[in-house]
């Protein structure tokens, strides 16, 4: 199978720590049979203020799309999820930083779309 993603747009580019980020992207069967696609959103950190993971799961989905067909997937990802425990405040925190967004078909970067938005 060969599946093409394209046209990644997130909803806005700043978010409050209240809001919900909202994302489509258009995925494309190139090939010449009917198949399946488990499309994947990553979430990463630029300079979190703790030691974080390079890059956490957000959301999957599985699609089914006919030899040339494009479907587009929307997730939903609340701002609230991106948070950390501290352990030293007992409260969840997130981050006012930069975070990057993968969106592809497995945790490679290299095969995926990537966007980035801050939260304030």
């Amino acid at each position: 199978m060969s599946f093409q993603y394209s046209d990644l747009v997130l909803d806005c580019q700043s978010y409050a720590k209240s809001d919900i980020l909202k994302i489509s992207i258009k995925i494309s069967n190139m090939g010449p049979k009917q198949g399946y696609e488990i499309v994947q959103v990553y979430s990463g950190y630029e300079k979190p203020s703790v030691e974080r993971h390079h890059k956490d799961l957000r959301g999957f989905k599985r699609i089914s799309l006919e030899a040339n067909e494009s479907k587009t997937v929307k997730f939903e990802i609340p701002i609230e999820s991106l948070a950390y425990y501290s352990p030293e405040s007992k409260i969840w925190i997130v981050d006012p930083i930069s975070y990057y967004l993968w969106v592809g078909p497995n945790s490679n970067e290299s095969q995926a779309l990537t966007a980035t938005f801050t939260v304030e």
